[in-house]
């Protein structure tokens, strides 16, 4: 174990000696990920959950409880809303999906 160490870190010497080695594998990669993590980082206010559209044709206790069960499973952020205006958001790519609960659901 001794001599794997010994060697580890004669290796580690000879990469290192020259500070332009350690400035391209250790300092850069470094600046690298804080620039693009800040850059890429995204929009940490909004809403990560996926906006789904729901037409409650049926409008019963269970298709209420559907709905909240669905809305309660973090996955997916449910609005109501008629079938007209769920089929043109759908139709212009405002919304990935809409879910219809049919009439007679329950």
């Amino acid at each position: 174990m001794k001599k794997i160490l010994e060697i580890a870190w004669k290796d580690n010497r000879l990469r290192f000696s020259s500070w332009t080695e350690l400035l391209f594998f250790l300092i850069l990669p470094v600046i690298f990920s804080v620039f693009l993590s800040g850059s890429l980082g995204g929009d940490e206010t909004g809403d990560e959950r996926i906006l789904v559209y729901v037409v409650d044709e049926d409008q019963s206790e269970l298709s209420a409880s559907f709905r909240n069960s669905l809305d309660e499973s973090g996955v997916v952020r449910l609005e109501l809303q008629d079938e007209a205006t769920a089929a043109a958001a759908f139709a212009e790519d405002e919304v990935p999906a809409v879910l219809t609960i049919p009439a007679g659901f329950a």
